[in-house]
């Protein structure tokens, strides 16, 4: 059967198909590569000085893509080198609105199947599935709460980000992974280092995000957001990747040479348009059925 949300490989085949303009195609990002040419760089941000976030795709999921999309984002973060045991996880909002598609509790990322699935309401009670819901869903029960645009929130102890938020500098476009923040710093979330395990704190990490496509979690991890699957799990993998590259440029001295603030916003819309944020995300998906190219440290 075809997925007309993705073109994920349905039965392995290697033969994409995507509908134009679904969900899970080339994604909508909310910086400025997706505006019209003259409204590029125009100097429109928010108050936090975050450019507008892209409306959600117009096109629905059905619950059928939406549960395969869980499984499909749990699997490629997995196979990012993003996977932490059994903690960490990936929300796909219902179509029907009714929550959120999640891992239960006591699987790995890339131990997720459909049935190991979990709807959850925005009260945080499981709707279908097995088990409790976890901990944490409060982050995602609250960043999706928070904006109707967007489609998925991702959560994960992703190594590099970890350590390089214990530094408390800011990130720098050292690479084109950096240009996605388009010359800002990314946002933390400093109000605890403990599990967001309350709606209060939901709601405190949610405001924190704002409209940026990720932010640090200090002693903890990383959130990113997207109003596309792709575009969420892509955003969680290009952060863990920035704070790695900058992690490694930082032992062996001081960071003397990124871009500036100009060539950043520029990167970002050359590096990191639609299309790419899609070969990205199929690149994983791909790469989740067979074995890893390199280990994660």
């Amino acid at each position: 059967m075809q997925d007309s949300l993705t073109g994920r490989w349905l039965g392995r085949n290697l033969t994409p198909w995507r509908r134009p303009g679904g969900l899970g195609s080339a994604p909508r990002s909310p910086w400025p590569q997706d505006a019209q040419p003259a409204q590029r760089y125009s100097g429109t941000y928010d108050s936090h000085g975050w450019p507008p976030r892209a409306p959600r795709a117009v096109s629905v999921a059905s619950v059928e893509e939406s549960r395969a999309l869980a499984v499909d984002a749990s699997r490629a973060l997995a196979a990012a080198g993003q996977a932490d045991m059994i903690w960490g996880h990936v929300a796909v909002r219902d179509p029907q609105d009714r929550g959120i598609w999640i891992k239960a509790p006591g699987w790995g990322l890339e131990e997720v199947t459909e049935p190991r699935l979990q709807l959850v309401s925005f009260e945080a009670r499981v709707l279908e599935g097995a088990g409790d819901p976890h901990k944490e869903c409060h982050i995602h029960l609250e960043v999706l709460r928070a904006d109707p645009r967007l489609v998925c929130s991702v959560h994960t102890h992703a190594a590099g980000a970890v350590a390089f938020a214990a530094l408390d500098t800011p990130l720098l476009p050292v690479s084109h992974e950096g240009a996605l923040f388009a010359g800002r710093d990314v946002p933390r979330f400093r109000t605890t280092g403990a599990l967001v395990s309350t709606a209060a704190r939901g709601v405190a990490l949610a405001t924190a995000l704002g409209d940026a496509p990720a932010a640090l979690m200090p002693r903890h991890g990383l959130l990113a957001a997207g109003t596309t699957v792709p575009a969420a799990v892509m955003h969680a993998v290009l952060l863990d990747r920035a704070c790695r590259t900058q992690l490694l440029a930082m032992s062996a001295g001081p960071v003397q040479n990124y871009s500036s603030t100009g060539e950043a916003r520029a990167k970002a819309a050359e590096c990191w348009p639609p299309a790419q944020i899609d070969a990205g995300w199929r690149y994983l998906v791909r790469l989740a059925d067979g074995p890893p190219l390199y280990p994660p440290i």
